[in-house]
């Protein structure tokens, strides 16, 4: 409904990220068994982004102790 064209299939989208893997990552290229695993090796060393830290910097209010809605019983 939003984009006016039906949903494609799982299929369909893993074939257009297959043939072009520059939608993925860019700079990203399909290779070599060694070059999946180098892109993996740095994928697995990068440190999360510390979102509180983000937060903090940018004034957002920081909540103490948060409750979920289906935590809270009201």
């Amino acid at each position: 409904m939003v984009t006016g064209i039906p949903p494609e299939d799982l299929e369909t989208t893993a074939r257009r990220y297959f043939a072009n893997p520059e939608l993925v990552y860019p700079g990203l290229t399909a290779g070599s068994k060694l070059s999946a695993f180098t892109f993996l090796i740095r994928m697995m060393m990068t440190r999360p982004r510390d979102l509180a830290a983000w937060e903090r910097d940018r004034g957002y209010p920081l909540i103490e102790h948060a409750e979920l809605a289906h935590e809270n019983e009201a």
